[in-house]
């Protein structure tokens, strides 16, 4: 499914170069059409590898491992079905009391967990009914990329991609027939203990917008609470300044529709890419510092969207072009002398912009069918940019026009 992603990531060294809003998502072509390109800068290869996403598990697993595996995911899939339905238009009855139940271990390293992850559920819940955000319709899926269980410690850790979208009720008041829908995906590492033959949850840990402006490194659980509670009491104090903000009716989802081609980017991978490279360079691409094009920002930026990203190189059918110092279609890189212009290069002249140009085709062509996709995220006032800019996450993309 492809995913709308809403704007920043590398603001810093994209403004450098050139500007444009462009909101980004990943797809990939089967391996047997179109090119294939490996990470690095050797030549063409079509040889097909699974998805990071797919599930990786010991190949010949016992019926016990199968049997624990199984109990394992009924468990996240109840503990998920609660966290949406929180979040939705019709909680459960008692949630905020009960919480998630005997999901959760009784332990007391558990406690710290569902302490605070309660409390962040509260305001984010609580957000969410003043600005008219909650989940009116909703749709998740969870991709298992590795179980490992520890039979001596009975514990197990889960590492797994959340997929979502999401219609909320402000969504569905301004347009019931075709609502906007908000697209995206999350990592979680949950690990889980086994105590009386049932699994319970010990911890979960994820980087939601809302974790990284609450959870920072060296904070104790009360640090964390408190900081939670003065959100709280300030939304309580202030419910007119931030119904004010949800009254805003701004369309900034790309809405893009599924293919067989298509497949979640990956944006706190792409993020960890740029933070490893930025001061230490992937020696397997070309530096374009200094360099009359322009700089290396968008080179850069294409690393970490392909490296990272999880996203397919793309050129147009067809032989490979002789190698040239012009850049050509598509969006590759193979050397400095074959690559497509929108790798590295943010525009090509005062009223072209490569990255931004081949984006933002991808986002509407049926010809195109591997690389990144987005759309132009416009405004026409201070306020609808004001909300635009709330929704970015780590891993978006935005260029100034």
């Amino acid at each position: 499914m492809k995913k709308a992603l809403f704007a920043v990531f590398l603001v810093g060294v994209l403004t450098a170069c050139t500007p444009v809003v462009t909101s980004v998502s990943t797809e990939t072509a089967p391996s047997t059409g179109g090119l294939s390109l490996t990470s690095t800068l050797t030549p063409v290869m079509a040889t097909p590898s699974p998805l990071s996403t797919q599930l990786t598990v010991p190949m010949t697993l016992d019926p016990v491992q199968e049997e624990q595996q199984g109990k394992i995911k009924n468990v996240l899939q109840m503990y998920f079905d609660l966290r949406y339905q929180a979040l939705s238009v019709s909680p459960p009855e008692g949630f905020q009391v009960n919480g998630f139940g005997d999901l959760v271990s009784n332990g007391p390293d558990a406690k710290d967990f569902l302490i605070t992850e309660m409390a962040k559920l509260a305001v984010e819940r609580k957000w969410y009914e003043l600005n008219r955000l909650r989940h009116a319709k909703y749709e998740y899926s969870l991709t298992y990329k590795d179980i490992v269980v520890d039979a001596f410690a009975k514990t197990a850790t889960v590492s797994l991609l959340e997929d979502f979208t999401i219609v909320d009720e402000r969504a569905m008041e301004r347009n019931p027939e075709k609502p906007n829908t908000t697209r995206g995906n999350q990592t979680h590492e949950i690990v889980l203990r086994n105590e009386q033959d049932q699994w319970k949850i010990v911890s979960d840990i994820y980087w939601d917008a809302w974790w990284r402006s609450y959870r920072k490194p060296g904070m104790s659980t009360d640090e964390i609470l408190n900081k939670i509670d003065i959100e709280t009491n300030t939304m309580e104090a202030s419910p007119s300044l931030e119904s004010s903000h949800a009254s805003i009716a701004t369309e900034f989802s790309c809405n893009f529709g599924a293919d067989a081609s298509s497949h979640p980017y990956d944006r706190n991978a792409a993020v960890a890419y740029a933070q490893g490279h930025a001061l230490s360079y992937n020696p397997n691409y070309p530096d374009y510092t200094g360099e009359i094009l322009g700089g290396d920002c968008t080179n850069f930026i294409s690393q970490s969207i392909y490296e990272g990203g999880n996203a397919s190189m793309w050129k147009p059918p067809g032989p490979l072009p002789p190698p040239s110092d012009q850049g050509q279609s598509g969006w590759y890189l193979l050397n400095d002398k074959q690559r497509a212009s929108a790798w590295n290069h943010v525009g090509g002249s005062p009223d072209t912009y490569a990255f931004y140009d081949f984006v933002i085709e991808n986002g509407v062509s049926d010809y195109i069918d591997e690389g990144p996709e987005g759309c132009v995220m416009t405004y026409s006032s201070p306020e609808e940019l004001a909300e635009q800019l709330n929704q970015i996450m780590a891993g978006d993309v935005i260029q100034y026009q």
